[in-house]
């Protein structure tokens, strides 16, 4: 805990040096559908923010919560996320996603999640994306892996 405690700190503390031209995060809701052995359903939702270094990359840092069906316990996954924009149109953007780090839990593990998607500038500075993914965390001897919809707000 101690750990998650000082990753989140260090998180805000970078948000401080990032520009606000080139800041940019999202918080998005996914529901997932369970695939492999064992399948469960889940949610999730989380938040990235990080720095746009220009009209086709960005590179952020993210945390979230995932709830899977009949699991009790949930899984917080501290991870860099890394987004390449295949357009430099200011309305709509497709994307492909990586999200690559740890799930947090008593016995946690490594969590991925590739995505493909787009983005759909509403105002100047905020936008509406959807995306599907895979999404994967390890939990103590189990593989979790789900087929993910995505949507969320970008700014």
């Amino acid at each position: 805990m101690k750990k998650f405690v000082l990753l989140i700190v260090s998180c805000l503390a970078c948000i401080q040096f990032v520009s606000a031209q080139n800041y940019q995060g999202d918080v998005s809701f996914a529901y997932g559908i369970g695939v492999g052995e064992p399948a469960f359903d889940g949610w999730n939702i989380q938040t990235v923010h990080g720095y746009r270094f220009n009209d086709y990359l960005f590179v952020g840092g993210g945390v979230g919560l995932i709830k899977y069906s009949d699991i009790s316990e949930s899984i917080i996954p501290v991870f860099a996320n890394v987004k390449g924009y295949l357009g430099n149109s200011h309305l709509v953007n497709p994307f492909v996603s990586l999200d690559l780090g740890y799930g947090i839990r008593e016995e946690g593990g490594v969590y991925f999640s590739p995505a493909i998607g787009i983005n759909i500038r509403a105002f100047r500075r905020l936008g509406v994306f959807v995306s599907v993914g895979y999404q994967y965390a390890k939990m103590l001897d189990s593989s979790l892996g789900n087929i993910n919809l995505r949507i969320g707000f970008c700014f």
